[in-house]
């Protein structure tokens, strides 16, 4: 689900992703959570969390350019 930012958009409802979901989305984004919260709580974690910072963080994720750096081709012969 990291390819998928559709829960960035600005018309997303996040009150129709599942607790599990809504975790990994938090978690993916730093944002601390009890696990004894609730989907309503969830949900308003991600309202005041993610929604504001979702056009910024769409902008950033876009000047992101793929590069080749660090990779190691394990299958060169000797």
């Amino acid at each position: 689900m990291w390819d998928d930012v559709g829960y960035l958009g600005p018309d997303f409802k996040p009150s129709t992703m599942k607790v599990a979901t809504l975790r990994n989305v938090l978690c993916r984004h730093n944002i601390h959570y009890s696990s004894a919260d609730t989907k309503k709580t969830l949900v308003d974690i991600f309202d005041k969390e993610i929604t504001p910072r979702a056009a910024a963080t769409l902008t950033a994720m876009g000047k992101i350019a793929p590069s080749s750096d660090g990779i190691v081709d394990v299958h060169q012969g000797n």
